[in-house]
């Protein structure tokens, strides 16, 4: 029996590398390289969350704070644990962390034809701020670009964190 998913600290261990460029290349038409990962891994702006149930990755979120943004460029969660609230779990994670370091706002490009990431972001208090035409390559698309202010009001995360799924 496999244990309750938990929401920690995403180190750049091999093993782990490992597993998120497998979740990485299932869930993106243009995965990013391990260098890219690594690089990011480097960068002391980074700050990367993963979905784990015991040794196993599900799911991770990754964002550069710098100063009072917040810059959320990653998340994937595995095909098995979607729809079911982990990847609003991994992007509260990433916007508490962001409040608790000064952040004021984060912002984020998403594919316009990705419903469900749209429906989740608004559900979190993003909106849309504008469009970067052909942002995506493989295949070629524009990108919604989305912000939500920081710190989410208390209430609004405690709403959110108890209603996982919706």
């Amino acid at each position: 029996m496999r244990a309750e998913p938990q929401i920690q600290p995403l180190e750049p261990t091999p093993l782990a590398m490992q597993q998120l460029q497998r979740i990485e290349r299932a869930s993106f038409s243009e995965p990013w390289s391990m260098a890219e990962f690594d690089f990011l891994a480097s960068d002391e702006r980074s700050v990367q969350v993963g979905l784990w149930c015991d040794e196993h990755l599900a799911g991770y979120a990754m964002a550069l704070i710098d100063t009072e943004d917040c810059h959320l460029i990653n998340l994937a969660v595995e095909m098995a644990y979607r729809r079911q609230g982990w990847g609003k779990q991994l992007v509260l994670a990433l916007l508490d962390i962001t409040a608790a370091r000064g952040g004021r706002a984060c912002h984020l490009e998403v594919r316009v034809s990705n419903d469900a990431a749209i429906q989740l972001y608004t559900g979190l208090g993003f909106h849309q701020t504008g469009i970067r035409l052909r942002y995506y390559t493989k295949p070629t698309e524009d990108a919604c670009v989305m912000q939500c202010p920081l710190p989410l009001q208390a209430g609004r995360v405690m709403d959110l964190m108890e209603n996982r799924n919706g």
